[in-house]
């Protein structure tokens, strides 16, 4: 038997085998409803920790706020981190990282909330947002109740850190699951506030919110409405 057409036959096995498990993959129904979807479906996906980012103002301040789910019953543990993205040639927007420690409940719907400072010359500017990931499930995963990838976020080994602010600030305490996953591919755009203060004399600490977790009951409408409306008054990236 020619070794081509053995070759050829395995990689067409192959994809009929992908295709059967994409095709029950993409029938199987949630059993826990798409919160974070109702925001947008474009959120990001570290290996089942599902967030997403906004940026607004409140009381003259910057705030960025993250609406996170979890896809399992099982609580997990995570650690995103956003910076702009350094520009070869320009003049770059010079922000400091932003990490957010976060434990989401089994299947948990929230959102965490923290002010930050951008320098007047950087407000209203338009810049490129990357962001990454760790997760760390410690009682395991358990059973996966929410089926919608989102972005899926890898890992991205040909990723060039030109500088070392991020990575340090990534670096610390880090899971011992493995490195810190960075999207691979265009930056996002995002708008920064206007009008908002460039210095801070005290920084307060971020705030989280749960609004559902697994074995609550469903949230009502008006409650996903109003839990919208605490990303702020937000620009969504």
């Amino acid at each position: 038997m020619p070794i081509m057409w053995v070759i050829s036959a395995g990689i067409m096995a192959f994809g009929v085998v992908l295709l059967v498990i994409y095709l029950k993959l993409s029938n199987q129904k949630d059993l826990a409803f798409d919160y974070l979807g109702t925001i947008t479906q474009s959120y990001f996906n570290r290996d089942g920790f599902t967030y997403y980012p906004a940026v607004g103002s409140e009381n003259g301040r910057a705030v960025m706020a993250v609406a996170f789910q979890n896809q399992y019953d099982k609580r997990v543990l995570a650690k995103v981190a956003f910076r702009p993205k350094p520009k070869l040639l320009g003049r770059e927007v010079r922000l400091s990282p932003m990490v957010f420690y976060i434990e989401c409940p089994p299947a948990g719907y929230g959102h965490v909330k923290t002010e930050f400072t951008i320098p007047d010359k950087a407000q209203g500017k338009v810049i490129a947002l990357e962001t990454g990931a760790n997760v760390k499930y410690p009682e395991g995963k358990g059973n996966r109740v929410r089926f919608g990838d989102g972005v899926l976020i890898r890992a991205n080994s040909g990723f060039v850190d030109p500088g070392t602010t991020f990575r340090g600030a990534v670096a610390v305490g880090s899971f011992a699951t493995g490195n810190l996953r960075l999207m691979k591919g265009p930056a996002l755009p995002l708008t920064l506030p206007e009008h908002v203060e460039s210095f801070f004399d005290q920084e307060n600490e971020p705030q989280f919110t749960v609004h559902w977790q697994w074995g609550d009951p469903p949230l009502i409408p008006a409650q996903t409405d109003s839990d919208t409306q605490n990303l702020s008054n937000v620009d969504r990236v």
